[in-house]
């Protein structure tokens, strides 16, 4: 009986470590003498057997067990009330994702009382938790206090209830603090138009070549241990690249390399497998975010006015790289993507942006405890781009009803002097008295209600158009009221429909966010490449190309120049520039005070040979003589003959006929 129970002691050790391991001479012993000891000891079987015992309960126990052996030791020496006491002071009472387990406070308060402890449990303890971490356990309850605790590793935070102002509103006639706003005039600072490429440089700046030149070497090194030594000429030539595809778009980009569709003016500039080695090694430190904070930077130095608009722009991305990084939202044309929180003029000029990033969108910005008191994502998030506005008193700033709210239109007028406008969910307007929907349809298509609150002057309105709609502003009433044309079912024509002066306001100034998202759709730049981060960087590259022409018309404008040119003719004239500027022609050496550190001789385009079905059609194929040349058959012979149908050159001597070989199967 003996044996059989050291045969079961056996098989639960684990197996001896080599001598040249390092173990701990407390904890570890050497187990193939157990069974010697059982054999060959001269003790009787009866004291054997109690050790036997005693290793069995010893190698069995587990950490429950052991939890609760030196729980009772610790309780036999303390009171009931002490041992309260150190469980009320180690547990929280609101347990937070990164507080330490109930297991390891209660561990922590057992281990003060350590030296009332045997020893033999320290070792027993330490010899069975040493390779092992166990998870927290829950334990029975201690105190009537504390019953059922769990605890969860990634439990979440809770949302914070955000408070309400109250209003008083009164009948919107009543408005006193109507704001009549001159428009903004732009003043050029410059006496002549400048180039489309240098506007390109006021937003896209030198700066940033330098960094992404940089970072991409570092990366290549980092990535195959070899750098592919990119220079800023070759960038630009890269940039330049880009451009083109936005505007002659083919289904893939090596179609532009191509014999069947190539297209020279992309072919031109730089080889096929040179540009594949850029775009697989293009990086940018941190992501993309130094190359937000410059194009960013370079956005506020322009002069902006005093009228701006606030939305949401989609950048596409489709991708399963990207995480939680990328956003659905129903409403967008591009639903899938990353979105950017942008604020731009009414021409659609881009001033501002910063991307969404969940909990970390604002790690960038401090709010005040009245902020945060008051306002949620919405509001803050035109907190945050109002606050970069250079001149903010009678600035007026447009949003639609994801951000608005009656403490937000409030709070811009009562700290900065800004003013606002927007749509608002009626359920953000507590307590006012609008008219229902059903009260407006009785009266017919175009009526409204307003309200008013004089004190903190603020207004909203609700109009029935289609369905109702619902505004809020600062600065602007009712009065006057105009018609606009709409659709009616009813009489199958148009016809005049009453429109408040709010709703002609928000209608004219709203749309600049969404202005500038047109543009980039009309020529968007598709980097296609397996990096998520690519798509931030195509977009961006757009928004200072429309920015560029946006401030280059404002300028002929200005300057009262008579040819403007369109948006497609513009970026055309930037890839052209990016792609040429300071690089000699082919084919003749570069001055020695402006010489060049490398200049990639592009190669002849090569003549495609003519398809199967054109080859041996045995029709109108004729000799011509021509310049003399490489023979495009036997790759060996010079010809000055060359088929006029497939424009090839061929060999059409008596022991070598190359023209008949070439046009006849094999």
């Amino acid at each position: 009986m003996q044996r059989r129970r050291a045969e079961k002691i056996l098989t639960m050790l684990p197996p001896g470590k080599d001598s040249s391991e390092s173990s701990d001479d407390d904890s570890v012993e050497s187990y193939h003498s157990i069974g010697e000891i059982l054999c060959e000891s001269p003790l009787p079987i009866e004291a054997i057997e109690n050790d036997v015992d005693e290793l069995l309960r010893d190698i069995e126990l587990n950490p429950i067990d052991e939890f609760l052996e030196d729980f009772e030791d610790l309780q036999s020496i303390t009171s009931d009330n002490a041992v309260a006491d150190i469980i009320e002071i180690e547990i929280p009472q609101n347990i937070e994702p990164h507080t330490p387990t109930l297991m390891n406070n209660i561990s922590s308060s057992v281990s003060k009382k350590k030296t009332v402890l045997s020893s033999e449990s320290a070792r027993r303890s330490k010899r069975l938790l040493r390779n092992a971490e166990t998870p927290p356990i829950p334990l029975p309850c201690m105190s009537p206090d504390i019953e059922n605790i769990n605890i969860l590793p990634n439990q979440r935070k809770k949302i914070r209830k955000i408070d309400h102002m109250q209003f008083n509103w009164v009948a919107g006639k009543k408005m006193n603090f109507e704001v009549n706003v001159p428009e903004y005039e732009f003043h050029t600072q410059h006496d002549h138009v400048l180039t489309p490429v240098e506007y390109f440089k006021s937003f896209f700046s030198d700066d940033l070549f330098e960094l992404i030149v940089e970072q991409t070497n570092l990366y290549s090194v980092a990535k195959s241990g070899k750098s592919i030594n990119l220079t800023v000429n070759e960038l630009q030539d890269f940039l330049s690249i880009e451009l083109w595809m936005g505007v002659a778009k083919l289904p893939a980009y090596t179609d532009y390399w191509s014999h069947l569709m190539s297209y020279e003016k992309v072919s031109n500039i730089m080889p096929l497998k040179k540009y594949q080695k850029i775009l697989k090694n293009i990086h940018f430190n941190n992501n993309v975010r130094p190359l937000i904070d410059i194009i960013r930077r370079n956005c506020l130095n322009q002069e902006q006015g005093k009228r701006f608009s606030i939305d949401e722009m989609m950048v596409p991305y489709k991708g399963k790289k990207a995480g939680s990084r990328r956003q659905y939202i129903k409403s967008k044309p591009k639903k899938w993507g990353f979105k950017f929180f942008v604020r731009s003029g009414i021409n659609g000029l881009v001033y501002d942006f910063f991307p969404y990033c969940g909990e970390n969108t604002f790690n960038n910005y401090n709010f005040s405890d009245y902020e945060e008191k008051f306002f949620g994502l919405g509001p803050k998030v035109i907190l945050a781009l109002v606050s970069t506005i250079p001149d903010k008193i009678l600035s007026i700033v447009y949003f639609d009803n994801f951000f608005s709210s009656p403490e937000l239109v409030y709070y811009l007028r009562e700290k900065y002097g800004t003013l606002s406008l927007g749509t608002v969910q009626q359920n953000r307007l507590r307590h006012c008295p609008l008219l229902e929907e059903k009260q407006l349809k009785k009266k017919g298509r175009g009526s409204f209600s307003y309200m008013c609150d004089r004190k903190k002057k603020v207004l909203t309105l609700k109009w029935l158009d289609n369905k109702p709609v619902c505004l809020i502003s600062s600065y602007v009433s009712a009065d006057p009221i105009k018609s606009i044309k709409r659709y009616s079912k009813e009489k199958k024509s148009r016809v005049d429909v009453p429109m408040p002066k709010i709703v002609e306001e928000y209608n004219t100034h709203m749309g600049g966010v969404d202005l500038s998202d047109m543009l980039v759709a009309l020529y968007r730049t598709g980097l296609k490449t397996h990096k998520w981060y690519m798509a931030v960087f195509s977009q961006l590259l757009d928004i200072c190309i429309n920015n560029a022409w946006l401030t280059y018309r404002r300028d002929c404008n200005q300057l009262k120049e008579k040819k403007i040119m369109r948006l497609k003719e513009f970026r055309i004239h930037v890839a052209i520039a990016l792609s040429g500027k300071e690089k000699p022609k082919v084919g003749r050496k570069p001055n020695k005070n402006n010489q060049m550190e490398h200049v990639q001789k592009i190669r002849r385009t090569v003549i495609p040979r003519p398809i199967s079905d054109i080859k041996f059609d045995r029709f109108d194929h004729f000799p011509t003589r021509v310049s003399k040349g490489r023979c495009r058959h036997c790759k060996k012979g010079q010809t000055v003959y060359i088929c006029t149908k497939c424009d090839t050159r061929l060999c059409t001597l008596k022991n070598r006929d190359c023209f008949n070989d070439f046009h006849t199967k094999k």
